[in-house]
């Protein structure tokens, strides 16, 4: 029914198309006619002058009449305004249009005895005008000089010239107007003979197009109900394979995550060694000290004592160490109310042992008066500003910067901590600072560009926070230094606290 509905519908449309064509072509040409016919301004500021002219040389001779010989003056106004007549004249004739030139075209193959006429006309007012032309530059001077009385004859010559011109003007513009009028009835029978051959045409094509649209129709239907059953075979396929592909990322993820976790437990390792160095060195010298003095019987309940107690002491303080460890590592989706400046604190504690080896000096500034608490995972948190530290501590070491210095600031704006952590260590290469926190996107030699990106996945999930870094310039000890600045976005436990509970009983759901 709809394709049937279409298929009358569509002569219609066509038929409503070409009435809508002729229309607008019938009032373009009948507005070029009347702009045509409409455009005698000129022509008559053509008559205008030259009457004008006509007057003028009239009104010069009257005056020379009736004024002294010796006072004789030329005709300056007559020749001016004879020469603005020329140049109009020249004007009009070099003025060509399209519609002109059809016109013209038209005129010559189908008017032939009114373009004669034309040509007749436009002849004879050429030879009147070079008359004039002659009469008023040789005669007037020549009759000037002979004889005043001849000059008033003289006057009414160029007059019966001028009046001449003029009818020849007025003879000129109705043979014109007559063409004009052939040729725009000529215009819009052409235009009905031609819309009436469109539209025939457009008929029968439309007969045509729509057998061959009903035989597409029914030949399309038919491949679109096997491509559908096709579609359906694929779609099936396609939701195997993407639940396959998610697994692998899936996988992936945890693999990612895994490896990231192992290179900061490596860290972490080196930390261990280095902060139970000390402390192994001293408990043996301890141990070493309470054998020496039991072999030369020096050894005392008092000193025994004392160095029981410092063993212990010792011994306290490294398993303070594997504690803060196993705490660091056990990220779990607790979420609590905590200081940043304590866990700040903490994460410098567990790395000072690899920054100073590297004589890696870091300064950390903030009001001691403001209290600076966040809600969210403590351990996520510290793991972030860790791997911060890690990446800052390889760039010291792989460019070899003297004098490394490491700036962390704290700071709030309305509702927003703002942690900043700053180098000097030269900057982020600026063609890949906007995908610095992509994944496998590293500035270092033997970088994995992991850790920058499982720090902005941690600092999304586990603390609502924004990251993002730019290189900076500032003065660094009375010199001008440049490095890379990580600024953390997080809100104030006072705002968060409502949001991340909302997100938590919306997972348990």
């Amino acid at each position: 029914m709809g394709f049937t509905f279409y298929a009358k519908f569509l002569p219609f449309v066509f038929s409503i198309g070409l009435f809508t064509l002729f229309l607008v072509a019938y009032l373009s040409i009948k507005g070029l006619k009347d702009d045509f016919d409409g455009s005698v301004p000129e022509p008559l500021s053509e008559l205008s002058l030259l009457n004008d002219f006509q007057s003028q040389y009239m009104l010069e001779t009257i005056d020379i009449l009736q004024d002294n010989p010796k006072g004789i003056k030329t005709y300056a106004t007559s020749f001016y305004q004879w020469s603005l007549y020329k140049n109009l004249s020249q004007s009009l004739n070099e003025q060509r249009g399209v519609f002109s030139f059809l016109r013209h075209i038209y005129k010559i193959t189908f008017l032939t005895k009114q373009n004669d006429m034309i040509l007749s006309l436009e002849r004879k007012k050429q030879q009147l005008v070079e008359e004039v032309e002659k009469t008023i530059t040789l005669e007037a001077a020549n009759i000037l000089k002979a004889d005043r009385d001849l000059l008033y004859e003289h006057a009414k010559k160029v007059n019966s010239i001028s009046a001449n011109i003029i009818n020849t003007q007025v003879a000129l513009h109705t043979l014109e107007k007559e063409i004009t009028d052939h040729f725009h009835n000529a215009t819009i029978g052409l235009l009905c003979m031609i819309t009436l051959l469109v539209f025939i045409i457009v008929v029968c094509i439309d007969i045509v197009v729509i057998g061959f649209i009903r035989r597409l129709n029914q030949y399309l239907e038919e491949q679109f109900n096997n491509a559908t059953a096709d579609l359906r075979k694929l779609n099936a396929h396609l939701q195997n394979e993407i639940a396959k592909k998610v697994e692998d990322i899936r996988k992936k993820d945890i693999a990612i995550y895994a490896q990231s976790k192992l290179a900061a437990m490596g860290e972490m390792v080196q930390n261990i060694a280095h902060q139970w160095r000390n402390p192994l060195n001293s408990l043996g010298l301890v141990m070493q000290d309470i054998q020496q003095k039991f072999n030369r019987n020096s050894l005392t309940k008092e000193i025994l004592n004392k160095h029981i107690t410092t063993s212990l002491a010792l011994a306290d303080n490294m398993s303070n160490t594997i504690d803060i460890f196993h705490n660091f590592f056990r990220l779990d989706n607790s979420f609590e109310h905590f200081d940043i400046k304590d866990a700040i604190h903490e994460v410098v504690i567990i790395y000072e042992p690899l920054l100073q080896a590297l004589n890696i000096q870091i300064h950390i500034e903030y009001d001691t008066q403001e209290e600076y608490r966040i809600f969210g995972n403590k351990h996520a948190f510290m793991q972030i500003v860790l791997v911060l530290l890690g990446n800052i501590k390889d760039v010291f070491a792989e460019r070899k910067i003297k004098n490394p210095y490491c700036f962390i600031t704290l700071g709030k704006k309305d509702s927003i901590l703002h942690l900043d952590i700053y180098d000097n260590a030269g900057g982020i290469n600026p063609h890949i600072i906007d995908r610095i926190f992509d994944i496998y996107v590293t500035t270092k030699k033997m970088g994995t560009g992991i850790g920058l990106y499982m720090a902005k996945e941690m600092l999304t999930k586990y603390l609502q926070g924004n990251i993002y870094a730019r290189n900076i310039t500032f003065n660094c000890d009375g010199d001008y230094c440049k490095g890379a600045l990580f600024v953390l976005e997080l809100q104030l436990s006072d705002t968060m606290e409502g949001e991340v509970d909302n997100e938590r009983e919306i997972k348990r759901d």
